[in-house]
């Protein structure tokens, strides 16, 4: 065999071994939720969300986001919990965290709110 055809089973079967990086995951929710939303079916419960890229917060709770559209979230939270006489969280008999109540909220933007703006 020759060495170009040396050469080039050699680059073939490199490049066959090569691992190609994987595309970017899509993110679940591509705009930006940061801002004001309120609670649909009360507009008088208001929450303002920072939008960090990989993770959302909102002062006060955890919440993870379910069902993402322009104007509308689905949102699952932790809204309350119960604590000691020390103000940290309440535990189970055996010191175990008390697993949290969930509720899910329906947040919409209120009119005339900028945000929202895709990434």
């Amino acid at each position: 065999m020759s060495r170009s055809a040396l050469l080039v089973c050699a680059a073939v079967a490199l490049s066959a071994g090569c691992k190609r990086t994987p595309p970017p995951q899509p993110r679940y929710c591509d705009q930006d939720l940061s801002g004001v939303w309120v609670n649909a079916s009360d507009p008088a419960y208001g929450y303002r969300l920072e939008d960090h890229g990989e993770s959302v917060r909102g002062k006060f709770f955890t919440m993870r986001v379910s069902s993402c559209q322009p104007d509308a979230l689905q949102v699952v939270g932790e809204t309350s919990y119960g604590v000691r006489d020390d103000c940290s969280r309440q535990k189970e008999e055996d010191g175990g965290a008390i697993a949290p109540r969930l509720t899910e909220y329906r947040w919409e933007r209120p009119a005339g709110a900028d945000g929202g703006a895709r990434r």
